[in-house]
């Protein structure tokens, strides 16, 4: 071997690689970026799930109010015992089979998951005063005014005006639940589906 050769390789070739205080540093480095990248990624996490789920619950909110605007568009004044037909004549219809499965198309469109996932809805029922609000009352009674949509312990909510997300399946439960519950709010009977 050559002189030059022998320079060359004591002059680059003699790299012991790095000390321990280095390799302490460049842990210490990945260790600060590392707390503070996971919880910003955690939290994007929670809010893309909880966006999903808003989502979903307005869309199935949707669906449902359309299949039963066209199920009121084509009902019969009447059911077989000759009472006027009404959400809850369908609603009881589709629970015992008797019905077309509106509640169940409507999941089907959202993409519903069809285990653990659900929704409660309740009509607005204007008070009557005179013949003729009768009319009005019969439409508006057709017309989903609260709703809420679950997946698992996380829920959506439909106050009348707004959604609420976040929330917990018994949060959301019990605004709905107090709210069938009030005398000062008209409102309709409080479904599920599905139906336990």
């Amino acid at each position: 071997m050559n002189k030059a050769k022998i320079r060359y390789c004591k002059k680059y070739c003699d790299n012991k690689g790095i000390t321990l205080v280095e390799l302490i540093v460049v842990l210490v480095v990945l260790a600060v970026l590392a707390s503070i990248i996971i919880p910003q990624l955690l939290g994007f996490i929670a809010r893309a799930r909880g966006s999903k789920l808003l989502i979903r619950g307005k869309s199935l909110m949707n669906a449902v109010q359309t299949q039963y605007l066209t199920l009121y568009a084509q009902a019969p004044p009447a059911d077989v015992d000759g009472n006027p037909y009404t959400i809850e004549t369908a609603y009881n219809g589709e629970i015992n089979g008797t019905e077309t499965p509106y509640l169940k198309k409507a999941a089907t469109l959202a993409e519903m998951p069809e285990s653990n996932a659900g929704f409660f809805f309740m009509t607005a029922q204007p008070q009557q005063t005179g013949d003729m609000e009768y009319i009005t009352a019969k439409h508006e009674s057709w017309k989903i005014k609260y709703f809420m949509y679950f997946e698992g312990d996380n829920a959506v909510y439909y106050n009348g005006n707004s959604w609420e997300d976040g929330l917990s399946f018994y949060t959301a439960y019990n605004k709905i639940k107090e709210l069938s519950e009030s005398k000062s709010v008209p409102h309709g009977t409080l479904f599920r589906y599905p139906k336990l």
